[in-house]
């Protein structure tokens, strides 16, 4: 057989047919009993009440639940050295077990997963759009669909390991750290862009989850008291199989009380500071102070959920077989409510129905496992850098770029990783075509293009799937009454289906595929740019800090060596911002010309600062702030000054019931 023929997987679709209902996801026992924490603070209330629940009543000024959980822990003086650390998929030793002795092919975590069966979702549902109803008029005007953000092209590392005692390789999913834009979370990271709300969000945890008492411990300047016992508690983990895979969902919290026992913790940072990441310390100021409207009010931060995060938290909730999700509002330096969102509650907002979100979430599963088995197909010694893209069309095709890791390769940058994606010309060599005709070489990058046809129950769907859109199953649900919730709940269930293609493009030439990602590439940037902040703010702030871990200079001291060695690489250091003592010398980092806060867009990497301190400054890329920014800082501004004079008035008083 000639290298042509044996090699016709390049140039050859596959094809098939998945039903949803033959996508098993079932529970896995684990290797170990799992410690699993519970509410603090009588916060379990709030699980079985719905809606938001305010920490503080603005009008009485009463507090419903324990005011010492108020005000936020600046995100520099918890050590996250006492928490047990996040270990990557392809890091977790009790993972590879599993997947062995379950004999399953793939291994993966929610949050290296959730991005990649994102965009297998938006393919296969057409981009059937979230819920935005029962929002006030106020938002009438405002865009719908999935934001900006959750539309991004997902990067996922898949890593190869050496072959089973049956024969068979594994893989486990990373979140790929090269990729840009990348905001520095636990699985993921190619700049810091993200520090605060990632690592507060552990810190807050820890809040929610213990005593005042309990949690003052963790501060760094007291962790030294901690036990080694305390120190070195394993993380609790939740697992899953299906056909191919097992999955991985850290347990945040647990109330034997609820249907489905364990519940995510979710901390959400209001929109000034989701927006305007790099000056955060004056967007902390921004209140919520109205349960609706489209500013300052727990209404906003639903809407902006509904559009940017129900669906990951959807997928990881269900890859957990969580009940829900219990989210806490905050500001980073205040707390200002809470509010409990079970499993089927986010189905409705995402999919419209939970039926729908059942579906979706085992066709998705389904779907990756098929991308990765021809992805591997391709490259079977290899551990494969993947990059997924759904087309936003009517009918969209969704995108796969594989390429493999390869270590001669390994020398490369990111930056000259996106100059060799953009250059059309660097290889003119089609799929299984060598330059000048030589058939002797693989494709060192394939671009995957899986289609898709739809059905429910039989049926053939265009457009964006429904299960509202079939005769007789539309819901209104302002006018839905008892009578016709059973009516619709005795309907047969439908039967979601898709029929896919792969195609390896083999009409494209490696030079054109580098050119395709080099578009992909440029849109996950689109986020990384930060505003520039206001760095006076941030200045006082580092004081602030550096003589609160003065308190006890070995804190200090380790916090410092924390920060230079990149455990605490803290945000990107801003033009203008003043270096803290250790990190480098200097009047901070500088634009081009050399000036502090240069207009328009600078780079932090060009001041000498920048050099200095290469993870805080490096490849920064700074803006001036737009109006609707401009306008957060201001309620920013404003909100901060009621606080402050709230504070100085604010009795600290707790609802108690009073009265029989």
């Amino acid at each position: 057989m000639d290298w042509w023929s044996r090699q016709g997987k390049w140039r050859t679709k596959i094809g098939g047919r998945v039903n949803a209902l033959d996508v098993d996801v079932q529970p896995v026992e684990p290797l170990r009993e799992m410690t699993v924490a519970n509410l603090a603070h009588g916060l379990d209330r709030v699980l079985f009440n719905p809606g938001i629940h305010w920490l503080r009543d603005t009008r009485s000024g009463i507090y419903n639940y324990d005011p010492r959980i108020r005000n936020l822990l600046d995100v520099d003086l918890f050590d996250y050295a006492a928490l047990p650390p996040y270990v990557t998929s392809s890091q977790d030793k009790e993972l590879a077990q599993l997947v062995r002795r379950e004999g399953k092919r793939y291994s993966g975590s929610t949050s290296s997963m959730t991005g990649m069966l994102s965009h297998v979702y938006f393919a296969i549902s057409a981009w059937r759009q979230p819920q935005l109803k029962n929002f006030t008029e106020a938002y009438q005007g405002m865009p719908g669909g999935f934001s900006f953000g959750a539309k991004l092209p997902s990067s996922i590392v898949l890593r190869r390991f050496a072959d089973g005692d049956d024969g068979q390789p594994r893989y486990a999913i990373d979140a790929d750290k090269s990729s840009p834009g990348d905001g520095g979370g636990d699985d993921s990271g190619g700049d810091n862009s993200n520090y605060v709300l990632t690592q507060l969000g552990k810190s807050m945890e820890k809040m929610l989850t213990s005593s005042p008492e309990q949690y003052e411990r963790y501060l760094r300047i007291n962790s030294h008291q901690l036990s080694e016992e305390e120190r070195s508690r394993p993380e609790a983990y939740h697992y899953a199989k299906s056909d191919k895979f097992v999955m991985r969902s850290q347990l945040d919290c647990w109330d034997e009380r609820l249907p489905r026992k364990s519940f995510d913790l979710k901390t959400r940072a209001v929109i000034a500071v989701r927006q305007d990441r790099a000056n955060w310390v004056e967007s902390s100021g921004y209140q919520i102070r109205h349960a609706t409207g489209l500013f300052e009010s727990f209404e906003r931060e639903m809407w902006d959920m509904n559009r940017s995060a129900f669906l990951k938290y959807y997928f990881q909730a269900r890859i957990g077989h969580m009940d829900g999700i219990f989210v806490a509002f905050h500001s980073t330096a205040s707390m200002f409510g809470f509010q409990y969102i079970p499993l089927e509650d986010m189905a409705e907002r995402v999919f419209g129905s939970l039926e729908m979100g059942e579906q979706a979430f085992r066709l998705s599963i389904g779907i990756a496992e098929k991308l990765l088995d021809a992805a591997t197909e391709l490259y079977p010694s290899d551990t494969l850098k993947i990059t997924l893209d759904a087309e936003q069309s009517h009918d969209p095709v969704l995108n796969v770029f594989v390429e493999p890791d390869r270590p001669e390769e390994e020398g490369a940058t990111p930056k000259d990783s996106i100059e060799k994606e953009g250059d059309a010309a660097s290889d003119d060599r089609a799929a299984g075509v060598g330059k000048d005709g030589d058939k002797t070489r693989e494709p060192r990058i394939v671009q995957l293009q899986v289609s898709f046809d739809r059905y429910l129950s039989g049926a053939h769907v265009t457009g964006p799937v429904d299960f509202s859109a079939p005769q007789g199953r539309s819901i209104d649900h302002i006018a839905l009454d008892e009578i016709e919730r059973r009516r619709h709940s005795q309907l047969p269930s439908l039967e979601w289906s898709l029929e896919y293609s792969i195609s390896p493009c083999p009409h494209l030439t490696e030079g054109q595929v580098r050119q395709n990602l080099a578009k992909v590439r440029k849109r996950q940037e689109a986020v990384a740019p930060l505003l520039m902040p206001n760095v006076e703010a941030i200045n006082e702030r580092e004081e602030f800090r550096e003589r609160e871990l003065g308190k006890n200079p070995e804190a200090l001291k380790r916090f410092l060596e924390d920060r230079r060695s990149g455990a605490a690489k803290g945000m990107p250091l801003a033009p203008g911002q003043n270096p803290i003592r250790g990190e480098t010398e200097g009047e901070g980092a500088k634009g081009p010309s050399g000036e502090v806060g240069t207009p328009d867009k600078v780079d932090a990497g060009a001041g000498p600062d920048a050099a200095a301190a290469p993870d805080r400054a490096n490849d920064t890329k700074w803006k001036k702030i737009n109006e609707s920014v401009l306008r957060l800082r201001r309620l920013a501004k404003l909100g901060r000054e009621d606080a402050e004079k709230r504070e100085d008035k604010d009795r600290l008083e707790m609802y108690e019931r009073r009265g029989d």
